[in-house]
């Protein structure tokens, strides 16, 4: 098919009049067509790339429309474009020809013209030409003065100029119904693209039609489905490999020996009454052997907080006591499991960035509770937090599919997601001067 595609133009919607269609059994027949081609990249200026979304008339239905405002049998009926090439008539080895027999004059009005014309061997004829605004193009006739008595002179000038505003006004009326049921779903469609363009694949299209939009719908659907699935394969190959290489590094390092170490470390300190060297040693005992768990990928709640409270009591005691951190656990979270290290980085996070740039002063509250079967830990400090800006930046971060920059955070919500489902996740919310809160929700269950 000749594309209808092949031109620069800037506007959203155009009409493009000379295409045709070849039949693949005869290289030499022509199907001639009207088409109404779509701008996608200009009705939503977030694609990056041109999309265009075309819309074909056959021109023998357009014809067979405008041939019925004839009023001799040998009038001649032109629909032509703004550059005066026939786009539509009854011969049509005249498409694609300018008709310069009708010694059209360029013009701006959209008013009914009427004059006369010489045809060579065809003789003098009434030409009536008409504009229309919406495509620019117009409606060129021509009635042969020898069919025309005088008393029909008039009747033919009424007759004619009522059925030409009668085809004007079916024409707008035809615009905007394209504008209804074309321009809307394209730029429905344009807009879920562009979300698309910009790695959100968790919309869908809701709306249901049984048309050809319909299909693009079902189609887009299907692809980011798909895309959603491809990326969640690749995730899980990646995070596979990594605990595989985590595994790997646990059997290369002898968790008893540095177990005993550090009990031999605590012994000795006990045995000068060095206190708080023996309560810094159990803490840091108690911390490894948290974090490695013995190589399970779930932990109890209440080993997951102490193991966090062990954290931070190191942590104090390295900058002499400055700051204060409190924990609260609902008792109804008992005996439940939970991913291990998902909640250690986000405190760890909440110290180096709140407290630790403040100078080491402010609070860090952890609050474990338990609603509708759904485990909510909150993570809350007094340090220097962020401005919106800040926030966005890094919330665009954590859920970007760039994996090149994959931070504590992005780790945390993705596995998240991975393990439990698109229902579960993270939230941040900070102010410039007054502290960051983070928030994980998951679904709770009992170790068997």
């Amino acid at each position: 098919m000749q594309s209808a595609l092949s031109f620069e133009d800037n506007s959203a919607f155009n009409w493009v009049g000379y295409c045709y269609d070849r039949d693949l059994y005869n290289i030499n027949a022509k199907k001639h067509l009207l088409s109404l081609v779509a701008r996608g990249d200009i009705i939503n200026r977030n694609l990056k790339s041109g999309v265009y979304i075309g819309i074909n008339y056959d021109e023998n239905t357009i014809y067979n429309i405008i041939k019925n405002i004839k009023l001799t049998p040998n009038t001649l009926v032109f629909v032509v474009d703004e550059d005066k090439r026939i786009i539509s008539a009854e011969d049509k080895t005249l498409i694609g020809t300018i008709a310069d027999f009708a010694n059209l004059a360029q013009t701006d009005s959209d008013k009914l013209e009427v004059s006369r014309v010489s045809i060579k061997n065809s003789g003098r004829y009434q030409r009536l030409f008409q504009k229309n605004p919406v495509t620019e193009w117009g409606i060129l006739m021509l009635v042969p003065e020898k069919e025309l008595l005088p008393e029909q002179k008039i009747i033919w000038f009424v007759v004619i100029t009522g059925l030409i505003a009668i085809s004007l006004i079916l024409m707008k009326i035809a615009s905007k119904i394209v504008g209804l049921y074309v321009e809307r779903p394209v730029a429905k469609l344009v807009r879920y693209m562009g979300l698309a363009e910009n790695g959100e694949f968790s919309k869908e299209i809701t709306e249901q039609r049984q048309d050809e939009f319909g299909f693009l719908y079902r189609s887009y659907n299907e692809m980011v489905s798909k895309i959603r699935t491809l990326i969640k394969e690749l995730y899980n190959e990646k995070l596979l490999k990594r605990e595989a290489e985590l595994k790997h590094l646990q059997k290369q390092i002898n968790p008893h020996f540095l177990y005993n170490t550090l009990d031999t470390i605590d012994w000795m300190a006990k045995a000068h009454n060095a206190q708080d060297i023996s309560k810094i040693i159990m803490a840091m005992s108690e911390l490894y052997r948290s974090t490695f768990n013995e190589g399970k990928d779930y932990i109890e709640i209440t080993g997951a907080l102490h193991n966090v409270e062990n954290y931070l009591y190191i942590q104090r005691l390295r900058f002499g006591g400055s700051f204060s951190y409190n924990f609260q656990e609902d008792e109804n979270l008992k005996g439940f499991m939970i991913l291990n290290l998902l909640i250690q980085p986000i405190v760890e996070n909440a110290f180096v960035h709140g407290i630790a740039r403040n100078d080491g002063i402010g609070t860090i509250n952890v609050t474990a509770r338990l609603e509708d079967n759904v485990a909510r830990f909150t993570i809350t400090d007094d340090g220097k937090g962020m401005n919106e800006e800040q926030l966005k930046l890094l919330l665009a971060s954590i859920y970007s599919l760039d994996s090149s920059s994959d931070s504590g955070l992005k780790n945390i919500y993705k596995r998240i997601r991975l393990f439990y489902g698109d229902k579960y996740g993270m939230s941040i919310s900070s102010k410039r001067g007054k502290g960051t809160c983070v928030e994980i929700f998951l679904p709770v269950f009992e170790y068997i």
